[in-house]
């Protein structure tokens, strides 16, 4: 995903759900994921912002 341009992006990721997108999102280089961010209508924008945030706030269970 990462090697691909915003425009591409925007196409793959439409089809997915927010919280799905985030999960994939919060993968990818930071760059690219804040180019798409801007680039999607600020309603779904902020959705996927909120799940990304909600994946970072997670602290891993140490084994």
């Amino acid at each position: 995903w990462n090697a691909l341009s915003t425009e591409d992006l925007m196409a793959v990721s439409s089809t997915f759900k927010d919280d799905e997108l985030a999960l994939v999102l919060s993968k990818m280089e930071v760059e690219k994921v804040a180019a798409l961010v801007g680039e999607m209508e600020p309603k779904r924008g902020a959705s996927v912002s909120r799940q990304l945030a909600r994946i970072a706030s997670v602290v891993p269970e140490e084994s």
